[in-house]
């Protein structure tokens, strides 16, 4: 389950973690279903041109899932936590060259 969380705060972090992935992983293959489901509207929101992160995964959730508003919020924000804290995600930003 820690290797799912990891995963989907990597996504939600940075949002090109996605493409990485999108190819052979899909929703089924998380354990977890508030895991699937955080994975299927992050995909779908990225796919779409648009940002996937807390805030949107939060107003697309509310409908598409029946899950308790805060399991789902508790949920998003430990899994987004754990994509800032890891010190080897890729990040957008490029290193400063003077």
């Amino acid at each position: 389950m820690e290797s799912e969380q990891s995963l989907l705060g990597a996504i939600l972090i940075n949002n090109e973690a996605l493409h990485t992935v999108a190819e052979f992983l899909q929703p089924e293959h998380f354990f977890e279903p508030i895991h699937k489901d955080i994975y299927d509207i992050a995909r779908t929101l990225i796919t779409s041109g648009k940002v996937a992160n807390p805030v949107t995964q939060d107003s697309s959730a509310r409908g598409k899932t029946k899950k308790s508003a805060n399991r789902w919020d508790d949920a998003v924000s430990s899994i987004a936590e754990e994509g800032a804290a890891d010190p080897d995600r890729p990040t957008d930003e490029s290193p400063n060259k003077s």
